[in-house]
């Protein structure tokens, strides 16, 4: 008569120690899951961190290559373009800098800090470029190389009209080494081109033009030799710049590829965690699985 009393006892034990084990597996569950929300909330912020820091790192390449094309073409357009982007790099720059700064002062993406400095030198070196590159001349007819091609047309033009050959011939030379040194930017062109102007000198004196005409061919020729030192120092600022440009961005590049590198590790390691929390979770879940049935069946023993 109390068999089945005790049916009923092991039958509410068992469903007793089944819900139990549901609400330890809700609990396991909303634990690991809270914990993998909050974790989540770190690679989301670092996806952005990351999006932004690649985002500058190839705005960067971009402004450098607009760089090099302006020395080559030397299009003002190209100013503007270079503008536009490292604007863009600084706007970026802020959501950076306010990603890190809560941060330790020994976390590598604080280097992200860094930065500014970098692109602030930057961008003030390249508007010296820019500035020296308008007063030598973005074309042969602008700035300090339209004054020196007025000047030599203008000698030239008188000298070629008397039968002078040897004075022609120190005039082409002096002409070839111009050009060599627009072309190569090497000084020694510089030497060579004044003395060639040191022996056109006594020349014209010696020649058989009148003293009118070698006063008059004397001046221009003073002129085109001031105008081609002219041209020549701001060749000389204008190289000095660009190679300031140049190193300053083979300082700040690496710098951007650095903290780029911090902000993919840092991912790496956030996505770790949340899969080891994933996995701890769900070995949890199974152990409880396993223990409840366990129970159960020793119950119904």
């Amino acid at each position: 008569m109390k068999r089945p009393d005790i049916r009923l006892g092991l039958r509410l034990q068992i469903a007793l120690l089944g819900m139990g084990g549901v609400l330890l597996l809700g609990l396991v569950y909303m634990i690991g899951l809270s914990r993998q929300e909050a974790l989540q909330e770190k690679p989301d912020a670092g996806a952005r961190l990351r999006s932004a820091i690649v985002a500058i790192h190839g705005d960067l390449g971009s402004a450098r290559q607009v760089e090099t094309e302006f020395l080559l073409k030397r299009r003002e357009s190209l100013i503007g373009k270079r503008e536009t982007l490292v604007a863009r790099i600084a706007e970026q720059l802020k959501q950076v800098e306010q990603a890190v700064a809560e941060l330790p002062a020994d976390a590598p993406l604080k280097r992200a800090e860094a930065i500014r400095a970098g692109l602030n030198l930057y961008m003030t070196r390249f508007q010296n470029v820019a500035a020296a590159q308008r007063t030598l001349g973005l074309t042969e007819k602008d700035g300090v190389q339209g004054s020196l091609r007025e000047a030599v047309h203008a000698v030239e033009k008188r000298l070629f009209s008397f039968d002078e050959p040897r004075l022609s011939v120190l005039m082409l030379m002096m002409r070839r080494h111009e050009k060599d040194f627009i072309l190569r930017g090497e000084d020694k062109y510089v030497d060579e081109l004044r003395d060639r102007v040191r022996e056109f000198k006594p020349a014209l004196t010696a020649s058989a033009l009148s003293q009118e005409v070698k006063t008059e061919l004397g001046t221009l020729i003073g002129s085109y030799e001031a105008r081609f030192m002219a041209y020549a120092a701001g060749a000389s600022t204008l190289k000095e710049e660009a190679d300031d440009l140049a190193s300053i961005f083979g300082r700040l590049d690496p710098l951007v590829a650095e903290v780029e590198t911090a902000v993919e590790q840092e991912d790496a390691a956030m996505q770790a965690e949340i899969a080891a929390t994933r996995s701890h979770t769900t070995l949890a879940m199974w152990a409880i699985i396993a223990a409840t049935v366990l129970c159960a069946g020793a119950l119904s023993l």
